[in-house]
């Protein structure tokens, strides 16, 4: 019992130092370059698809296959429909050559507004209801088999919304196809850090498994959750956007719908360490243009003790709509004192404060 518990613990120390590297990494880019985290997701998030993400894709291999991603491929694997759904591991499939009918969905003209805009939403407008149909592969005469998503009510959801059809009536009806690789995936707490990083890092995950580069792949948010302060990190990928971005009938040559979180590594207790973790990290500073190679200017600046502390603190702010008021609980009471304290255990060293207050 003694060795889980400290497995586990040092999973969890784990996820935390991946979160906190990243999130202050970024922070300090931005105290650097002189401005604060923008209100409104970056220009590459939310971006209409009217750009050419229709061309062929520039997926290729991308040179390492991790072990986990061979017992994906290998668990509980699928294909029907002439190849156009392919399971894996009860937790992500691969659709091949469908149509997606955006008027089957509730609320496909909301998503991505500022807050302000949604302050009066109620939680429930903020999720699609699919009807049946919303998905269409083509599977000739066949019916669709009852795939088993373990734990994952959404990928349920889907898949009993999803229909069949001829693929020649298929290429007909629709309005834009798209050829590049599009990862589908629904938000749950999308204005909260450590959830938004494992959303992202478990599509990054799904980009590679099918051996395909973050900056050449898709992502199609099946969720109609305004904007949030942090949609910035989604920018490793090529162009994100909603339903109400796209026509009524849409063609994807290859869609993914993305692992859900309970079969994803991150919250896998038993894992020591996570797969591309450093190819994740690297992906995502370099977005930021903060050089990767950080680790060896940290060493150098401990051997000679030329050190600097951060402190962020937490201020009142709008993060989501559920909260209007902008009231922060979870606050550090003692401020003064830490500093304080820290001023006089590390003598020389610079102390620094950035206020979050967006």
């Amino acid at each position: 019992m003694g060795k889980i518990l400290k497995g586990r613990i040092r999973y969890c120390l784990l996820i935390l130092a991946v979160n906190y590297f990243i999130m202050t990494a970024i922070l300090i880019r931005h105290l650097q370059l002189g401005f604060n985290i923008p209100n409104t997701p970056d220009p590459d998030v939310h971006v209409n698809v009217t750009r050419p993400t229709h061309r062929t894709p520039s997926c290729k291999h991308m040179g390492f296959w991790h072990p986990v991603f061979r017992k994906w491929s290998s668990s509980s694997k699928m294909m029907t429909c002439f190849g156009n759904f392919v399971g894996y591991f009860n937790a992500f499939s691969l659709l091949k050559n469908v149509t997606v009918e955006k008027t089957l969905a509730t609320g496909s003209d909301r998503g991505g507004e500022s807050l302000s805009k949604a302050v009066k939403q109620k939680p429930w407008d903020e999720f699609h209801h699919f009807e049946k149909g919303f998905f269409r592969i083509p599977c000739g005469k066949n019916r669709l088999p009852n795939y088993n998503f373990k734990k994952s009510q959404v990928h349920i959801d889907w898949l009993k919304a999803t229909g069949v059809i001829d693929d020649a009536r298929n290429r007909h009806v629709v309005q834009r196809n798209i050829s590049r690789l599009t990862v589908a995936m629904t938000r749950f707490e999308y204005a909260n850090p450590y959830w938004l990083i494992m959303d992202v890092y478990n599509v990054f995950l799904m980009t590679h498994f099918f051996n395909c580069s973050p900056d050449a792949t898709n992502v199609l948010l099946l969720d109609a959750h305004p904007e949030g302060h942090m949609d910035s990190l989604w920018k490793i990928f090529s162009s994100v956007f909603t339903l109400r971005l796209l026509p009524k009938q849409v063609r994807f040559q290859q869609l993914v719908w993305s692992i859900n979180r309970v079969a994803g590594p991150m919250l896998e207790k038993t894992k020591s360490s996570l797969p591309l973790q450093a190819e994740f990290r690297k992906t995502v500073l370099d977005k930021y243009n903060i050089t990767s190679d950080m680790g060896r200017h940290r060493k150098h600046k401990c051997t000679y003790a030329e050190l600097s502390v951060l402190f962020i603190w937490r201020r009142d702010y709008v993060a989501h709509i559920r909260n209007p008021s902008g009231k922060v609980r979870r606050k550090i009471k003692n401020e003064e004192e830490l500093l304080d304290i820290t001023k006089k255990t590390f003598q020389g060293t610079v102390s620094k404060v950035y206020n979050l207050t967006h």
